[in-house]
Protein backbone atom coordinates (compact mmCIF):
# COMPACT_ATOMS: atom_id res chain seq x y z
CA UNK A 1 0.00 0.00 0.00
CA UNK A 2 1.32 3.50 -1.01
CA UNK A 3 1.98 6.11 1.59
CA UNK A 4 -0.20 9.05 1.46
CA UNK A 5 1.51 12.10 0.69
CA UNK A 6 0.11 15.93 2.12
CA UNK A 7 0.33 18.99 1.07
CA UNK A 8 1.29 21.93 3.47
CA UNK A 9 0.14 24.98 3.50
CA UNK A 10 3.60 26.08 2.87
CA UNK A 11 3.58 24.92 -0.23
CA UNK A 12 1.00 27.13 -1.81
CA UNK A 13 2.42 30.48 -1.56
CA UNK A 14 0.58 33.85 -1.92
CA UNK A 15 2.01 36.81 -3.20
CA UNK A 16 0.12 40.29 -3.73
CA UNK A 17 0.80 42.45 -6.56
CA UNK A 18 2.07 45.90 -5.93
CA UNK A 19 1.95 48.45 -9.05
CA UNK A 20 4.86 50.95 -9.07
CA UNK A 21 5.23 54.20 -10.84
CA UNK A 22 6.80 52.71 -13.86
CA UNK A 23 3.51 50.63 -14.24
CA UNK A 24 5.30 47.34 -13.61
CA UNK A 25 3.80 44.86 -10.71
CA UNK A 26 5.68 43.24 -8.16
CA UNK A 27 4.49 40.34 -6.82
CA UNK A 28 5.07 40.46 -2.42
CA UNK A 29 5.24 37.23 -0.55
CA UNK A 30 2.19 37.49 1.91
CA UNK A 31 4.14 37.24 5.40
CA UNK A 32 2.45 37.77 8.92
CA UNK A 33 -0.60 35.53 7.79
CA UNK A 34 -2.12 33.97 10.17
CA UNK A 35 -5.17 32.59 7.94
CA UNK A 36 -5.80 32.45 4.35
CA UNK A 37 -8.73 30.67 3.67
CA UNK A 38 -10.29 30.77 0.59
CA UNK A 39 -13.87 29.99 -0.02
CA UNK A 40 -15.51 29.21 -3.70
CA UNK A 41 -19.16 29.91 -3.18
CA UNK A 42 -20.79 28.29 -6.16
CA UNK A 43 -23.70 29.91 -7.03
CA UNK A 44 -26.17 27.39 -7.93
CA UNK A 45 -29.66 27.67 -10.05
CA UNK A 46 -32.32 24.99 -7.95
CA UNK A 47 -35.47 24.13 -9.50
CA UNK A 48 -37.91 21.36 -8.92
CA UNK A 49 -40.09 20.24 -12.19
CA UNK A 50 -43.58 19.24 -11.98
CA UNK A 51 -42.90 15.65 -12.97
CA UNK A 52 -40.52 14.98 -10.81
CA UNK A 53 -40.03 14.59 -6.67
CA UNK A 54 -36.49 16.10 -6.46
CA UNK A 55 -34.96 19.32 -6.55
CA UNK A 56 -32.31 19.93 -9.64
CA UNK A 57 -29.40 22.17 -9.12
CA UNK A 58 -26.70 23.37 -11.70
CA UNK A 59 -23.54 25.68 -10.80
CA UNK A 60 -23.86 28.61 -12.79
CA UNK A 61 -21.06 30.57 -11.26
CA UNK A 62 -18.86 31.10 -8.53
CA UNK A 63 -17.92 34.21 -6.13
CA UNK A 64 -14.43 33.35 -4.91
CA UNK A 65 -13.16 34.70 -1.76
CA UNK A 66 -10.92 34.94 0.16
CA UNK A 67 -10.39 35.67 4.47
CA UNK A 68 -7.16 36.50 5.82
CA UNK A 69 -5.44 37.68 9.13
CA UNK A 70 -1.75 38.94 9.81
CA UNK A 71 -0.13 40.35 12.68
CA UNK A 72 0.89 43.81 11.12
CA UNK A 73 4.48 44.17 10.79
CA UNK A 74 5.75 47.47 10.60
CA UNK A 75 7.36 48.74 7.07
CA UNK A 76 6.36 45.43 5.47
CA UNK A 77 5.27 46.62 1.32
CA UNK A 78 1.91 44.25 1.69
CA UNK A 79 0.45 45.33 4.73
CA UNK A 80 1.17 48.67 4.32
CA UNK A 81 -0.94 48.68 0.83
CA UNK A 82 -3.66 46.53 2.41
CA UNK A 83 -4.06 48.91 5.05
CA UNK A 84 -3.55 52.21 3.22
CA UNK A 85 -7.09 50.86 1.23
CA UNK A 86 -8.92 50.09 4.47
CA UNK A 87 -7.77 52.71 6.37
CA UNK A 88 -8.62 55.37 3.87
CA UNK A 89 -11.37 53.66 3.20
CA UNK A 90 -10.57 53.79 -1.00
CA UNK A 91 -13.67 52.41 -3.03
CA UNK A 92 -13.90 51.26 -6.85
CA UNK A 93 -10.50 50.16 -8.91
CA UNK A 94 -8.46 52.05 -6.26
CA UNK A 95 -9.01 48.98 -3.61
CA UNK A 96 -8.44 46.21 -6.45
CA UNK A 97 -4.96 43.91 -6.30
CA UNK A 98 -3.78 40.89 -7.84
CA UNK A 99 -3.13 37.93 -5.86
CA UNK A 100 -1.23 35.02 -7.28
CA UNK A 101 -0.99 31.66 -5.59
CA UNK A 102 2.06 29.22 -6.57
CA UNK A 103 2.00 25.74 -6.10
CA UNK A 104 5.20 24.20 -4.86
CA UNK A 105 4.12 20.69 -5.14
CA UNK A 106 3.74 21.37 -8.99
CA UNK A 107 6.79 21.99 -11.02
CA UNK A 108 5.88 23.57 -14.15
CA UNK A 109 7.46 21.51 -17.36
CA UNK A 110 10.34 23.01 -19.25
CA UNK A 111 12.21 25.00 -16.99
CA UNK A 112 13.74 24.27 -13.67
CA UNK A 113 12.52 25.91 -10.68
CA UNK A 114 9.13 27.44 -12.06
CA UNK A 115 6.03 25.82 -10.60
CA UNK A 116 1.89 26.29 -11.52
CA UNK A 117 0.42 29.27 -10.86
CA UNK A 118 -2.61 31.61 -11.52
CA UNK A 119 -3.30 35.21 -10.81
CA UNK A 120 -6.22 36.86 -10.28
CA UNK A 121 -8.09 40.31 -9.54
CA UNK A 122 -9.73 40.84 -5.74
CA UNK A 123 -11.61 43.79 -4.24
CA UNK A 124 -9.54 44.63 -0.94
CA UNK A 125 -12.28 44.75 1.81
CA UNK A 126 -10.99 46.08 5.39
CA UNK A 127 -13.09 43.64 8.29
CA UNK A 128 -11.56 43.78 11.42
CA UNK A 129 -8.41 44.86 13.42
CA UNK A 130 -6.55 44.90 17.04
CA UNK A 131 -7.61 41.44 18.73
CA UNK A 132 -4.38 39.13 20.32
CA UNK A 133 -1.87 40.52 22.08
CA UNK A 134 -0.07 41.67 18.87
CA UNK A 135 -1.95 44.28 16.82
CA UNK A 136 -3.87 41.93 14.60
CA UNK A 137 -5.97 42.71 11.02
CA UNK A 138 -8.58 41.25 9.16
CA UNK A 139 -9.20 41.70 5.63
CA UNK A 140 -11.46 39.70 2.90
CA UNK A 141 -9.94 39.74 -0.59
CA UNK A 142 -13.02 39.12 -3.10
CA UNK A 143 -13.06 38.33 -6.75
CA UNK A 144 -13.10 40.81 -9.30
CA UNK A 145 -12.20 38.93 -12.50
CA UNK A 146 -11.07 35.81 -14.06
CA UNK A 147 -8.43 33.71 -12.82
CA UNK A 148 -5.54 33.83 -15.39
CA UNK A 149 -3.00 30.31 -15.21
CA UNK A 150 0.41 30.66 -15.96
CA UNK A 151 3.58 29.63 -14.13
CA UNK A 152 5.50 31.26 -11.56
CA UNK A 153 9.56 31.98 -10.51
CA UNK A 154 11.63 33.70 -8.58
CA UNK A 155 15.45 35.03 -8.10
CA UNK A 156 15.36 35.58 -4.77
CA UNK A 157 14.06 32.76 -2.73
CA UNK A 158 10.26 33.33 -2.99
CA UNK A 159 10.46 36.99 -1.00
CA UNK A 160 8.51 38.14 -4.45
CA UNK A 161 7.67 36.09 -7.80
CA UNK A 162 7.16 36.71 -11.27
CA UNK A 163 4.25 35.44 -12.76
CA UNK A 164 4.35 34.41 -16.74
CA UNK A 165 0.70 33.88 -18.66
CA UNK A 166 0.39 30.27 -19.87
CA UNK A 167 -0.08 30.15 -23.94
CA UNK A 168 -3.49 28.56 -25.35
Amino acid sequence: MAKETFVKKSEKLVFYGITGEGGTTTYHRMKGFSSLEKSDNPVEYSRTYVDEDMERSDVVGYAPAISASFDQIVGDEVHDDILDIVDNETIGSGAVRTLMVVDLTKAAAGKAGSFEAYIRNYSVIGDSEGRDDLYNRSVNFKANGPIEKGTATSNDEWATATFTKATA
